[in-house]
């Protein structure tokens, strides 16, 4: 078994193929100190359900550069994940799409 990621809130998460698809959310956790954890994150993550292992996916290399953020949603449709929303110090109205194996 890998070990977890760093523990995270307002993310968001699909499941597909066995797979659960986790995008951003917030690492700080409000102490004094961060110890460098980020407020909104561009942190995907996959967890595989059978064989109980946390995996970091990189991003896509056509995905622009501020897709850091917390408090959005997901969806998943015809197999491909959409975050939609969320804040990174600013409302965004965007929306994200990934598709596995593309």
């Amino acid at each position: 078994m890998s070990p977890a990621p760093v523990p995270r809130f307002l993310h968001s998460a699909v499941l597909v193929e066995g797979l659960m698809l986790v995008f951003g959310g917030n690492t700080h956790n409000d102490i004094a100190y961060s110890y460098g954890a980020k407020c909104y994150s561009a942190d995907f993550l996959a967890y595989d359900i059978i064989c109980n292992s946390w995996h970091t996916l990189h991003q896509p290399p056509n995905l622009y550069l501020d897709v850091a953020r917390y408090g959005h949603t997901a969806s998943l449709h015809e197999s491909k994940m959409y975050i939609i929303g969320g804040f990174n110090g600013k409302m965004l109205g965007s929306v994200l799409r990934y598709h596995p194996g593309e």
